[in-house]
């Protein structure tokens, strides 16, 4: 009886170590963020194809080649959640006295992504709310994007983006299903900058 006791236990203390949810320590800035439970991350390859597939479609809609023009991301974190919930975390170089201003740059970049989903997205119901937050003891810039399609489906974007050190330093959370969305949310609102 004490061995399935013991069994049984082992069982569940599995089942609810699984479920909880993971830290996650980006040291170069000492960044922590919990991570909700239920989150995989994704494959480095397989998130290249994706951000090449938005990258190509803005150079469809504008007629350009992008390359030239954006400078080399880092990939910090990539999340997921089914098939439509991301939380992305990156970082790319970015210097004021050369590339001019941060806030004018961050919303550029959402003004490309909108007229992008506007073109390609003729069907969908597009809003967009901006502002800045303190989350962690920074500041950053807020950018919510959400897709209305004629199903009724809604995609929702936030992209947070702050100027770190020379560096922008962005977190995008990306989903479909509210619950989730919340919970990212949440989970960055509450992640902490040690200074």
């Amino acid at each position: 009886m004490n061995k399935i006791l013991i069994v049984l236990a082992f069982f569940i203390l599995q089942t609810v170590s699984a479920q909880t949810n993971e830290v996650f320590n980006y040291k170069e800035y000492r960044w922590t963020i919990v991570i909700p439970k239920g989150f995989t991350p994704v494959d480095p390859a397989e998130w290249e194809k994706m951000r090449g597939r938005g990258v190509d479609k803005v150079e469809e809609v504008y007629d350009t080649d992008l390359e030239y023009l954006i400078q080399p991301i880092e990939t910090i974190l990539v999340v997921k959640k089914g098939e439509q919930n991301y939380l992305e975390v990156v970082r790319q170089d970015f210097d004021p006295l050369t590339d001019g201003s941060f806030e004018e740059s961050v919303n550029g970049v959402v003004e490309i992504l909108i007229e992008t989903f506007e073109t390609s997205m003729p069907d969908a119901e597009i809003e967009h709310n901006t502002g800045k937050e303190a989350i962690g003891g920074k500041t950053f810039i807020m950018h919510n994007i959400v897709l209305t399609f004629p199903n009724q489906v809604k995609l929702v974007a936030y992209m947070y983006s702050c100027l770190i050190d020379k560096k922008e330093f962005t977190v995008n959370l990306i989903y479909t299903d509210g619950i989730t969305g919340a919970a990212l949310i949440e989970a960055f609102k509450n992640s902490i900058f040690k200074e």
